[in-house]
């Protein structure tokens, strides 16, 4: 996949793909704090995929996927695996979305 900007953005897939990302962040939302060790490490990498395709696509978004991170990063059963793919979200997450998305959530974040 290829990041969608400047005319790309234009295209009919690239609204396509937008139009279903409230659709996409209610199930993975829900997956994200779901128990299942094999799904939320995909759920992770589906995000990173997203949010690299179409920067700023979480805008809205980013108090959903906290809860699950926190949850991913500080559950004891974790796999490290699991705890290194929620940080690559979140830098991922931090990369391609506005410092004002995140400010009333920093205190979530940080610790």
């Amino acid at each position: 996949l290829s990041i969608i900007s400047g005319p790309n953005r234009d295209s009919k897939l690239f609204y396509k793909i937008e139009e279903q990302v409230p659709l996409i962040v209610t199930a993975l939302t829900k997956e994200s704090k779901g128990k299942s060790l094999k799904t939320r490490p995909g759920v992770f990498q589906l995000l990173v995929e997203l949010v690299t395709v179409i920067p700023g696509c979480l805008q809205k978004h980013v108090a959903s996927f906290l809860p699950g991170i926190e949850v991913a990063l500080g559950e004891k059963n974790t796999t490290s695996s699991l705890k290194i793919d929620a940080l690559v979200f979140l830098r991922v997450l931090l990369q391609h979305h506005s410092p004002e998305a995140f400010h009333p959530h920093l205190k979530a974040i940080i610790t």
